[in-house]
């Protein structure tokens, strides 16, 4: 990436900073382990080059990486990555359903199908936003194959944090987290459901045959939904976990994983 494109996408996505395009960057390559945590990362110059950026954006987005706990400055030293790929969020909070998000980010990929403004779907029982949602049609896949075709659906509060121009093969709630709309409830439902005519080609599989379809409303502290998401999985590539403990009561995160044999 050798500069961040300033010009086109949705008016909604415009509003996005430009030095949180950079941390959004910043920030997956530092997931995903390409900044060994015992070496300095780019200079601020260095970084403002790569982005065709000035050094004070360059440091906004630094701040926001520190914020995060992803890096640490050190005098004389340099500024280093915090945050080894291998490191996991303790089971009981949302962190690991974020870790989960980060996992499944960096193995899968994702195609593009349709950007465009919408109404909230009936399945929400939410009122139609004013203006609008913005509705983002993706499907992801693995090295096997396609695995989930998705429709999410943003009010424009949060829709103004995702440009599909940088999103790439990030998740909209891992985009949306990062930028500090954090969920404090989260309602999922999952059900069986037989493939769409118009999704199951995006999936490799017949019309008719079945699938794992799973719809998600997350909200914030006070209660407003800021991403509403429906996932078409195939059952024969992914699979829904979740561990219960009786005695605590406490429960680990839910997950997504490969299906295995």
């Amino acid at each position: 990436m050798n500069g961040v494109d300033r010009s086109a996408g949705h008016d909604a996505m415009q509003a996005m900073p430009l030095y949180f395009k950079i941390f959004m960057v910043l920030e997956r390559e530092i997931r995903t382990g390409h900044y060994p945590t015992d070496t300095p990362m780019p200079s601020e110059d260095a970084l403002a080059a790569r982005f065709d950026v000035s050094r004070v954006t360059i440091r906004h987005a630094m701040s926001l990486l520190a914020e995060r706990n992803l890096v640490a400055r050190q005098r004389g030293r340099g500024t280093f990555a915090t945050c080894p790929p291998s490191a996991r969020a303790a089971p009981d909070s949302f962190d690991g359903l974020n870790q989960n998000i980060a996992d499944f980010e960096a193995g899968t990929s994702v195609t593009l199908i349709e950007v465009a403004s919408d109404r909230l779907p009936d399945w929400t029982g939410d009122a139609v936003t004013a203006g609008g949602v913005l509705r983002i049609v993706r499907v992801r896949r693995d090295e096997t194959g396609p695995i989930s075709y998705s429709a999410c659906y943003l009010p424009p509060l949060s829709a103004g944090y995702i440009d599909t121009f940088t999103l790439g093969n990030r998740t909209v709630i891992g985009v949306l987290e990062a930028a500090g709309l954090r969920a404090a409830q989260v309602e999922q439902r999952l059900t069986a459901v037989a493939a769409p005519p118009e999704i199951a080609p995006h999936l490799g599989v017949a019309v008719g045959g079945p699938l794992t379809l799973m719809r998600r409303v997350m909200r914030g502290a006070d209660g407003t939904a800021f991403e509403y998401l429906e996932t078409y999985y195939r059952p024969d590539r992914y699979e829904y976990s979740v561990n219960l403990t009786r005695d605590t009561g406490a429960s680990g995160p839910p997950h997504w994983t490969p299906k295995r044999g």
